[in-house]
């Protein structure tokens, strides 16, 4: 598009963890889920020299739950996991 705008894509990818109780607590465990996502982005540099360059992009990205386990146990009265 010139030398001031651009179009930048790739691959991202995202680890979510999260640990959960129910109000209970009769019910714990543990979750994660994997996403890839590609992005498609707009770029705009505004200032750029020999050695660096500054620019602001922006755009749309689309996720994919590539792996979600989730593992999750009930507690007996002891507090021991079954």
């Amino acid at each position: 598009f010139g030398s001031r705008w651009g179009i930048e894509s790739g691959l991202v990818y995202t680890l979510l963890r999260s640990d959960y109780k129910t109000e209970s607590l009769q019910r714990e465990g543990k979750q994660e889920l994997h996403y890839l996502g590609i992005p498609l982005m707009g770029r705009f540099r505004f200032f750029n020299t020999r050695l660096f360059s500054f620019y602001v992009s922006a755009g749309p990205r689309m996720d994919f739950n590539i792996y979600g386990p989730k593992i999750s146990g009930i507690k007996e009265y002891s507090g021991r996991h079954i």
